[in-house]
């Protein structure tokens, strides 16, 4: 599975194109180039965001993308939509109904916020999984739940918003 595919260069990506045609690839280490047979079952998965989402990206070239099948996964929006991962993410052990609760909420009016500001880099489900991860590593080294929500959201929202948010 290669991530963020379209941040490679596009050396890497011609490359690439050269995985997906054929049943062999061309190795070459050092000076020998060694054809070597793909197995029957071999697949590989590249996922990206779509380009507009930030400086680096930019669309696949024509010639590896007509080789791909495009699965767009639509970012989760609504509450019901993203209860599950707050929930999942923030043990009951560590944390009430109604902090998870506040956390989606947070979470939901600052990506709002972003968004009508246009903030660069938007808020998005990568911030809320980093938050939630920081908060579980705070409260498991014995902080209080209330200062792991705060500095996680601190950390992890705070430069895409303005002082009164």
């Amino acid at each position: 599975m290669l991530d963020e595919i379209n941040l490679a260069s596009d050396s890497v990506l011609n490359r690439l194109a050269t995985l997906i045609d054929g049943d062999h690839i061309l190795l070459n280490e050092r000076a020998d180039i060694v054809e070597t047979k793909r197995h029957p079952d071999f697949r590989i998965f590249m996922c990206m965001n779509p380009p507009y989402t930030s400086a680096g990206k930019k669309q696949l070239p024509p010639g590896l993308r007509a080789k791909l099948t495009e699965l767009y996964v639509p970012e989760l929006e609504t509450e019901a939509d993203l209860w599950p991962i707050v929930d999942r993410n923030a043990p009951a052990a560590m944390f009430s109904e109604r902090q998870k609760r506040q956390i989606l909420e947070f979470y939901l009016k600052a990506r709002a916020e972003a968004r009508a500001n246009s903030r660069r880099g938007g808020i998005g489900l990568r911030n809320l999984s980093r938050a939630l991860k920081m908060m579980r590593q705070a409260v498991t080294l014995k902080y209080p739940v209330i200062k792991a929500i705060h500095d996680a959201l601190l950390t992890c929202f705070a430069s895409h918003l303005d002082a009164e948010m």
